[in-house]
């Protein structure tokens, strides 16, 4: 994944970041709000046409929200940690919404790649979360994150997101992109859960299916006949076959 090769390149940096701001008392929640506030004026940035300082706000919040990912969570409450959770969560999709949506609307011609995207985006990110909410599992679990993996990644949508700002009249074209790639990423997630459910299905058939006595006979009876089978045949049985053959002949 491209993801997490870049969040290990990033991570000695980012890690930096973290303990300057922790010295400075700056809570994850504090940071939360930062990157934020940095979606906020990139959609700004963007809604004005200002594409090379969107990109550098861009930039910002991406690194800002890997910062709120690998802050380390302090002996507060509960509810605190759920707070900072669901506002990591909320700032994360907040900055991919928003970007779509006021990049879309800076331009007249942008309009119906940037809807394409925005459904596409959305779909991609609906089946990524389904799994999640229906079977009541932490999406970070290694079991249900191999079930996951698709074509786009936080990484990916950033990439993209930083050459539409860069060449900003070819928007249309990275948004078809960019939209096709997360179609594809849906599909393949629904289709790799419904085959998990399929295999599911069977096995629980096989393991609750009813007593049938015939089953252990037909069992016994292809255990005999192996057995003839795998058994080699004394040189006594081949010279009596060889006979009966000449017999025949002879009739």
């Amino acid at each position: 994944m491209i993801e997490q090769r870049v969040n290990s390149l990033l991570s000695p940096y980012v890690e930096k970041a973290i303990n300057f701001a922790d010295g400075k008392n700056v809570s994850r929640k504090q940071c939360a709000f930062a990157a934020i506030a940095l979606a906020v004026l990139t959609f700004l940035l963007v809604a004005i046409e200002a594409y090379g300082l969107g990109l550098i706000t861009l930039l910002a919040n991406r690194f800002a929200n890997l910062m709120v990912a690998q802050y380390p969570e302090r002996g507060h409450s509960e509810e605190e940690h759920i707070l900072d959770g669901f506002l990591s969560r909320f700032g994360n999709h907040l900055f991919f919404a928003g970007f779509i949506f006021f990049f879309a609307v800076s331009d007249g011609d942008f309009a119906i790649p940037g809807l394409f995207l925005f459904f596409a985006f959305y779909l991609n990110d609906a089946a990524y979360f389904a799994y999640n909410t229906s079977t009541r599992k932490e999406v970070n679990e290694p079991s249900v994150m191999t079930r996951l993996y698709g074509l786009v990644d936080d990484m990916v949508v950033t990439v993209f997101f930083a050459l539409m700002c860069l060449i900003s009249a070819a928007f249309p074209f990275f948004a078809v992109v960019l939209g096709f790639l997360c179609l594809g990423s849906a599909i393949g997630r629904f289709m790799e859960i419904k085959l998990n459910a399929k295999i599911g299905e069977q096995f629980y058939m096989q393991e609750n299916a009813p007593y049938n006595p015939e089953d252990d006979y037909m069992d016994g009876v292809d255990d005999d006949v192996s057995d003839i089978l795998d058994k080699p045949m004394a040189v006594e049985d081949i010279d009596d076959i060889e006979e009966d053959d000449d017999l025949k002949k002879e009739d």
